[in-house]
């Protein structure tokens, strides 16, 4: 088993959790969906309880589902206070050019 520390999320598990309800549902007004608003909403009150990190979260809690988390291959860097869908619109577009590989986002 891969250490948590180099672990990543797939395309796959990005494409589920921009439709998932938790990310479609109505925002307030003055909450844009920027990555660190996306964190502090949804993944922290998510891992909160188990006090983890989101891969081992999805690891515990989706057993069912191995695809979504895997060896990191691809690190990401990015800003905290741009718009978390312009993240996973590059990330799918950087998956779908790459489809001989099993793509993990760290």
């Amino acid at each position: 088993a891969a250490d948590a520390a180099l672990l990543g999320v797939s395309a796959t598990f990005l494409r589920e959790f921009v439709t998932s309800p938790a990310f479609t549902r109505e925002w307030p007004a003055d909450t844009p969906k920027t990555t660190l608003a996306v964190r502090d909403v949804i993944i922290l009150p998510q891992t909160a309880a188990k006090q983890c990190s989101l891969v081992n979260w999805l690891k515990e809690e989706r057993a069912d589902h191995a695809e979504l988390v895997g060896r990191a291959t691809v690190h990401v860097t990015h800003a905290l206070l741009y718009k978390f869908t312009d993240l996973v619109q590059v990330l799918l577009e950087f998956a779908e050019k790459h489809p001989d590989k099993q793509v993990y986002f760290w």
